[in-house]
């Protein structure tokens, strides 16, 4: 028999008090993917009379039964040795824990007996001198509940007086399908297995589910003081980075006569070696892109190209990753501008994507939410403004941001700033990664009273796309300021404040005040009514922080990516000026005032003259923003995710879009939506579009097509009144401006 599912049976017993030790000093905690209940649906290390393991925690509680109730009779600290006496229960839950409870004996001159609950023992002990100061430390190796592998150093004397003296790191597990966790062990490590030179204390930790991993671990410290447990940041699974790019050149892609913006400098380097597979030992060559504004919300994001180097000058071009396909259409820039300046550069078809070089789209996830890439950004990774998170098996060390740096300078296109989480790139800049999670009403079970199809958001919103990932509670709202209001479906309690005086009311009021109110939208006479909307709610993370949950029709919506195309009947200068109310957020080109001047010719470019001289050519006008709060249009049909694609190439002809029109609307949208189970779709009125984003052209166009998509994302097909068809297509005749666009509602 499989010895897992031997396991499995004998965890599904009520009382195991003969359950054979494990034949090797190993820890297993395996769960199903969906949060369950049920204790015989994991798989625990079980221990047995006898056995001698050691407190995985510090200050672990021995107590007087098997019971999170019962009364404390002595509190241990990490690296205690006891020997189990009798397994006291089957596998239970207490709390988010499933495990066994133990009655055991401690190792000292005067021994206790109690029990503990088998989730602070281990076997995974090592006390030897870890950072070389002459001391030694206790290290210990334990699962979380989360299905993590924590390991902790103890630093003896600091324990002695009375200061911190554990430090700490978790370790992400390997996927695997179907279930959360598997198992972990200590084992040695030497320097070429990893392709750089480690250090002789370091400690091996192999942590293996469907497939294994082996991170080299390390603890530094200064002599009296509390260390910090790393891993290299140059070690990724399939990757040995250098620590800075070699053989760097430039090229330079020409993108004006293309009508896509300014010329750019691609940046390329050899930034390390493949470890591991058939092409291992090469070296890879990195070229980056700076991606323009229009393209997403950092205008500084980066798109990357990577090449084996092969002998004679040859590149063979890697498989692109997914997270980055809406950034495709320069890949063939690249490799036309690297054959301009000698290299060779084939494809090879055949060739596996190389695990560490390109990012996952989804970091982490599990009941509570997932850890979602947002972008690669160029910008400079300051150390200060991050600690680390946990340790991802293939891309090693995972930042997020340090509690209280957002408060002290927080910049809304910073991201190290906005609460999301981090890995610096070898090459330069860092991923950028952000916390998701949705909040409908169908997901929640309310406790009180409440808007009726409320969703609510984590994303603080600034204007569009600036937002920071997360949005932290401010530290005046405090545990006795709230009360449980309902339960998200696997993910812990929703929690709201009990007064409406509090002060962080106060700010809801008045920020709410500060935008305006346009169609459709909700609208309170007092702060207390407000108050009563439940405009603001708070819940507990993954990693344990008190986050502010946003009613999602608070904020007002953004207007995205606005493109303007122009086509005048012969060369003439234009003037496009979008109202004060107007808050433009991104642009391109680049807006004075909220006005772009231009030379528009009758192919539907726009010219303008560049700083320095000469002439910048873009194939249309792009821009961004927000304006008021607004709902949705009464109108829309609901749409699968997958089928995002064709409704539109459906519809949008009839709204008055030419091909190329139709194909750029598609490109910047569809690849948003299709991951949804259902968008509820609608176009806005051309009145309403006018009161949204009211605009002067000069000279005055003959016709001009303004559409405005509104999407958002839902699980299930609400009933929905169909959309009017449109009488007749839009007529183009003489100068023509057409406009389209679409709203990012929450879920986006």
């Amino acid at each position: 028999m499989n010895p897992l599912i031997l396991l499995l049976v004998l965890g599904a017993e009520p009382l195991a008090p003969a359950l054979p030790a494990p034949k090797e000093d190993v820890l297993l905690y395996e769960g199903p993917s969906e949060a369950s209940r049920d204790p015989a649906a994991y798989v625990i290390t079980p221990y047995a009379p006898g056995d001698k393991p050691v407190l995985a925690v510090d200050e672990a509680n021995l107590r007087g039964s098997a019971s999170i109730d019962a009364p404390v009779v002595r509190t241990l600290r990490l690296g205690s040795p006891v020997e189990v006496l009798e397994v006291a229960t089957g596998p239970v839950l207490v709390k988010d824990r499933v495990d066994r409870w133990y009655r055991v004996r401690t190792q000292e001159a005067e021994p206790k007996e109690g029990f503990v609950l088998g989730n602070v023992l281990t076997k995974l002990v090592a006390t030897r001198d870890l950072d070389g100061d002459g001391q030694e430390e206790r290290l210990a190796v334990s699962f979380t509940s989360d299905f993590m592998v924590r390991m902790r150093v103890l630093e003896p004397e600091l324990a002695t007086r009375r200061k911190r003296a554990v430090a700490a790191l978790d370790f992400l597990m390997p996927e695997r399908e179907g279930k959360r966790g598997g198992r972990a062990r200590l084992v040695p490590v030497a320097s070429g297995d990893f392709g750089l030179e480690l250090s002789p204390r370091a400690v091996g930790l192999e942590l293996c589910a469907d497939s294994c991993v082996v991170h080299a671990v390390r603890y530094e410290a200064r002599k009296g003081t509390l260390g910090e447990l790393s891993v290299p940041p140059e070690v990724r699974t399939g990757m040995t980075f250098y620590s800075r790019p070699r053989k760097s050149f430039t090229l330079n892609l020409q993108r004006e006569s293309m009508g896509r913006g300014p010329d750019e400098l691609i940046r390329c380097g050899v930034i390390g070696k493949t470890r591991g597979g058939p092409s291992s030992g090469k070296e890879v060559l990195s070229c980056l892109v700076r991606w323009s504004a229009k393209s997403g919300p950092d205008p500084d994001a980066l798109y990357p190209s990577y090449y084996l180097m092969e002998p004679l000058r040859r590149l063979t071009r890697l498989p692109s990753a997914s997270s980055f396909k809406r950034y495709s259409s320069y890949a063939e820039d690249v490799d036309d501008k690297l054959q301009r300046a000698g290299y060779y550069v084939q494809e090879d078809l055949t060739l596996d994507a190389i695990p560490g070089l390109l990012p996952p789209q989804v970091l982490y996830a599990d009941a509570r939410g997932r850890i979602l890439l947002r972008w690669r950004s160029n910008r400079d990774y300051v150390r200060s403004d991050v600690e680390v998170a946990f340790v991802h098996p293939t891309l090693g060390t995972v930042m997020m941001t340090r509690p209280g740096v957002e408060d002290a300078r927080f910049d809304v296109v910073d991201g190290l700033r906005s609460n999301g989480f981090f890995i610096p790139e070898p090459d330069g800049g860092y991923l950028h990664y952000a916390y998701q999670r949705g909040f409908s009403d169908q997901e929640v079970e309310w406790k009180v009273e409440h808007p009726k199809d409320a969703a609510y958001t984590l994303l603080q919103q600034g204007n569009c796309q600036r937002q920071k990932s997360v949005d932290p509670a401010p530290s005046d709202v405090r545990e006795e300021d709230l009360e449980v209001v309902g339960e998200v479906k696997g993910a812990g309690p929703l929690l709201a404040l009990k007064q409406s005086t509090h002060p962080e009311m106060a700010r809801a009021w008045q920020e709410w005040n500060e935008t305006r109110s346009g169609s459709g939208a909700e609208r309170y006479e007092s702060q207390e009514a407000f108050f009563q909307s439940r405009p603001r709610l708070f819940w507990r993370d993954s990693f344990g922080r008190l986050l502010r949950l946003r009613r999602a029709d608070v904020d007002p919506p953004c207007m995205a990516e606005p493109i303007v195309y122009f086509y005048p009947e012969r060369r003439m200068r234009v003037r496009y000026t979008l109202a004060p109310s107007v808050r433009v957020a991104l642009a391109e080109p680049r807006a004075r005032g909220n006005a772009w001047t231009f030379l528009a010719t009758p192919q539907g470019l726009l010219e303008q003259e560049a700083p320095g001289g000469g002439r910048r050519i873009f194939a249309h006008l792009f821009w961004e923003g927000t304006s008021m709060r607004f709902a949705p249009p009464a109108r829309g049909v609901c749409v699968p995710g997958p089928r995002t694609s064709g409704f539109l190439r459906e519809v949008l002809p009839r709204l008055g879009l030419l091909p190329q029109e139709l194909e750029d609307f598609v490109a910047a949208w569809a690849p948003r939506m299709e991951g949804a189970a259902f968008h509820v779709i609608g176009f806005h009125p051309r009145e309403v579009v006018d009161e949204l984003a009211p605009v002067e052209v000069s000279p005055p166009p003959a016709h001009m097509i303004r559409i405005l998509m509104d999407a958002t994302p839902v699980e299930t097909c609400p009933a929905l009144t169909a959309p009017e068809e449109p009488s007749e297509v839009p007529a183009r005749t003489g100068f023509t401006v057409v406009e389209w666009g679409g709203v990012l509602r929450e879920g986006h």
